[in-house]
């Protein structure tokens, strides 16, 4: 499961993609302009609890939650 593609899309509209579930190559996180940082800071944690329940179980090893690097994209 490592070396899958990993997407999510929060509640709030941030979207979330990697080439790996690892997070071993960072993750680009989508945000909208509109929106404002606790709407931002629930999406990612909403992301963060269902990477952590769905996919983290699965994994062959994982960095741990702060050592991703993070690639963020402003959006209209």
């Amino acid at each position: 499961m490592n070396n899958k593609k990993f997407e999510h899309t929060s509640h709030y509209g941030t979207h979330f993609t990697s080439e790996r579930c690892d997070f071993k190559d960072g993750v680009t996180i989508q945000r909208s302009i509109h929106l404002d940082d606790v709407g931002f800071v629930t999406d990612i944690a909403e992301m963060v609890g269902y990477h952590a329940t769905n996919i983290l179980p699965e994994l062959n090893g994982f960095q741990g939650y702060d050592a991703i690097r993070y690639n963020i994209v402003m959006v209209k």
